[in-house]
């Protein structure tokens, strides 16, 4: 089975019940509001109207795509954590790292300006600065991967593909 049949397959077992559809909606509107509110609560001087006058066209849609693809996968985990008995630390682990990687290509994609990843990662100093804004885009396609990675896994694991973790139906 390839990789969109198997995402197809475990979203319709998922999302046949109507509340997993309501955690994935609920999920993408705090990924979205979390994704916008990071920037605009932590610059001083920073508020929303100006966040949206400076961010560009492919920063909203950046901010949505990670936002709804975060909310799928927030729901297939939620899915999957309710039809097991058990939970294995290391798939908590893979999940925690796709979070923390879209939670980075968001702060990447709201951050449109220099002075505002400067602001967000003062703590990096200013060689780490440098460095995530030289490969800024590089963190933002690896969290897109990492999430993507994370939605392909929780469907096989729906689909029961694997044999350690299956998932009763």
């Amino acid at each position: 089975m390839n990789a969109l049949t198997e995402i197809n397959s475990a979203l319709a077992l998922c999302f046949f019940d109507g509340k997993y559809a309501f955690i994935a909606f609920l999920s993408f509107l705090l990924m979205a509001f979390f994704y916008a509110a990071i920037p605009v609560l932590t610059i001083p001087g920073n508020a929303l109207d100006f966040f949206v006058s400076i961010t560009p066209w492919w920063g909203f849609l950046l901010i949505f795509l990670l936002a709804a693809l975060m909310g799928v996968l927030v729901a297939m985990q939620y899915y999957v954590i309710k039809n097991t008995k058990s939970t294995d630390k290391k798939e908590v682990g893979s999940g925690f790292a796709a979070f923390f990687s879209s939670i980075l290509s968001g702060i990447f994609a709201t951050a449109s300006c220099a002075a505002c990843i400067s602001v967000l990662f003062s703590f990096l100093g200013a060689a780490g600065i440098f460095f995530l804004l030289d490969h800024r885009w590089e963190i933002t396609v690896f969290g897109f991967l990492m999430v993507g990675i994370s939605i392909y896994l929780t469907a096989r694991r729906i689909n029961n593909h694997c044999e350690e973790c299956k998932v009763s139906r």
